[in-house]
């Protein structure tokens, strides 16, 4: 992941809303594109959804930012996230949010 020169990578969270647009997202210098989860439930009930989900994210991919999908909580929004470009993966199917004092734990679980 690339970052700047004091090691900071920058994400935008919960692309898809509020003022997440073209021209703010083009204007800052961003590693990550954080797709907001509602963005991922859309896709999984309808095409059009699904479409416009992998042109953001092939457009993203192609301006040189990571993207991040929140919210992935089953197999088969996995598997929309990895055929759409997915850098990185968050949510539940993973893991629930844990206390920074179990990540040892989380991190070595076998």
């Amino acid at each position: 992941m690339s970052s700047n020169s004091w090691g900071v990578c920058t994400y935008l969270d919960d692309f898809g809303t509020g003022y997440s647009n073209f021209d703010r997202i083009l204007s800052l210098k961003l590693d990550v594109v954080k797709f907001d989860r509602s963005l991922l439930l859309m896709a999984d009930q309808d095409a059009n959804s699904r479409f416009m989900l992998d042109y953001f994210s092939t457009a993203f991919e192609r301006l040189g930012y990571k993207v991040l999908y929140e919210g992935v909580e089953t197999d088969a929004q996995e598997e929309l996230c990895i055929i759409s470009h997915a850098d990185y993966l968050q949510g539940y199917k993973f893991s629930k949010p844990i206390p920074i004092e179990e990540l040892p734990r989380f991190l070595t679980r076998g």
